[in-house]
Parts: structure tokens; sequence; C-alpha cells
């Protein structure tokens, strides 16, 4: 396979993507501002398996969900692909580093061990999801930038 036949096909595969509505935009955004809303009143409910060690990950999980509002407000915007691409990416950077900090500070506390490894194991599955997410929107990135 040439360089042509591989640029082609990146092409042809972005331009396949359907361009998202400005109202997914606006429903992230109000997601996002629930969510906020959720994990900031998460250690006032006195929930048994969340740890005090909670607040350690604040910092980082509102700054992931400020950062995906704020990129959504752009796309209501301006929504190119290699523009969407390029801050999904850095969105997505956040959201990685966010779920990192979950993992590693590991705020929960289960009655049953066998929990606590699903716990640690649902998110490794979401950093290796978000960071297959990094990789796809690099490729469209390039691939929309060639075009």
């Amino acid at each position: 396979m040439t360089e042509t036949d591989i640029s082609a096909r990146l092409k042809a595969w972005v331009k396949r993507e359907k361009e998202p509505s400005r109202a997914s935009f606006a429903v992230a955004i109000i997601f996002n501002l629930i969510f906020i809303y959720i994990i900031n009143q998460i250690p006032y409910w006195d929930i048994s398996f969340i740890t005090p060690a909670w607040s350690e990950t604040l910092w980082i999980l509102n700054l992931s969900l400020v950062v995906a509002i704020v990129g959504n407000l752009l796309f209501l915007f301006y929504h190119r692909q290699w523009f969407r691409s390029l801050i999904q990416i850095v969105m997505n950077v956040f959201a990685f580093w966010a779920v990192k900090a979950l993992y590693t500070v590991f705020p929960f506390s289960f009655s049953h061990s066998s929990l606590n490894l699903v716990a640690g194991l649902i998110l490794i599955i979401m950093m290796v999801g978000v960071f297959i997410s990094i990789l796809v929107e690099l490729v469209k990135l390039v691939a929309s930038v060639l075009d």
C-alpha cells in the first residue's frame, strides 16, 4: 500500500464522519455543569464507599470538566474537523489525567476487596479507552490538515 493510498483512505474516513449538531454541544455543556455539581457534592453525601481522599481528586475532575465545557462552547461557534479533533485531543488529555488521578488516589473503599479490584480495572479500561480516543483524534487531525 502506497503513501497516497493511505492518505486517500484517511481523508475518506474523516469525510464520512457525520457532522455533529450544535444541540449535541449544548447538551454536553449542560451535562458537564450538572456533573461538576454532583462531584463537588459527593463529600457531603456520606457515601459509604467514598473515602475522604475524594477531595484530593476534585481539582483535576473539576478542571477536566471545565476544559470539556470550554471545548464544547468553542464547538458551538466553530467546528471544522481539524479544530474539533485538536480540541477533542485537549479534552481527552484532561479526561485521561482525571481518570489517572482517580486510579492513583483511589478514593474508594468497597466492603469486598474484589469490588476494589473491579473498580481499579474499570479505571484502567477507561484510561485505555481515552488513550485510544486521543490516537484516533490525532489521526483525524492529520488527515483533515492534509486535506
